[in-house]
């Protein structure tokens, strides 16, 4: 369902504004770190295999306007607002109460990432810089193959910079806590750069976080 206005003055055709309210299946959708004129080795920021898109999509002024747009996967549902201004770039906000991100994400920057709660994904800056935020609280978390348990706080993607950036991260073990802040360098460096802090944690289950 789209719905397109023009102007028309003589011989002149001018676009106005469209509306769209799609109902699409979508598969294997991959964000990926290219733009255009730019050599830079490809890498995938995130990729979803099944996806249905829903919502209202308004397109005026240079700008695109996405009202409570629905991205169904297939473990829940993230409901997205914001708009795309096609000058300044992107400031897009997702938000879901329960999603499997092992399941339906499996990797952000192409480590691969597990588990099952709450999620916020923010999508900010010109299509040159963007900046891929997750805020997350989830149960049985896992990242940079380390067993995170129950796991709240931030993981931004500076893509320019192709650096990782974890921000507030507080889990919970059996026995304790603990905190991490911290860079990762995803451009092929392989560089990592964290801040630990283990708040009252028994032996066993700090050697279980690196199992």
């Amino acid at each position: 369902d789209a719905t397109v206005h023009l102007s028309h003055s003589g011989k002149k055709i001018q676009f106005i504004s469209a509306q769209a309210r799609p109902q699409l299946q979508l598969s294997d959708l991959e964000l990926n770190n290219q733009v255009w004129g730019k050599q830079r080795k490809k890498r995938i920021t995130v990729a979803v295999k099944q996806i249905f898109l829903s919502g209202n999509f308004d397109v005026a002024n240079k700008k695109l306007k996405v009202d409570n747009a629905k991205l169904r996967l297939p473990s829940g549902e993230i409901t997205t607002n914001g708009v795309i201004d096609f000058t300044t770039g992107w400031d897009l906000l997702g938000e879901s109460s329960s999603v499997d991100i092992g399941a339906d994400i499996g990797a952000i920057a192409e480590i691969p990432v597990e588990g099952v709660g709450s999620v916020k994904i923010s999508v900010k800056g010109p299509a040159s810089n963007i900046y891929l935020g997750f805020d997350v609280n989830l149960e049985n978390g896992k990242y940079v193959n380390l067993n995170l348990g129950k796991v709240k706080g931030n993981i931004t993607l500076d893509d320019k910079e192709s650096k990782l950036i974890l921000k507030g991260i507080h889990g919970v073990k059996r026995s304790g806590g603990y905190d991490v802040d911290g860079i990762i360098d995803v451009s092929g460096e392989d560089e990592i750069s964290l801040r630990a802090k283990i708040v009252e944690m028994s032996p066993e289950d700090i050697f279980d976080i690196f199992k």
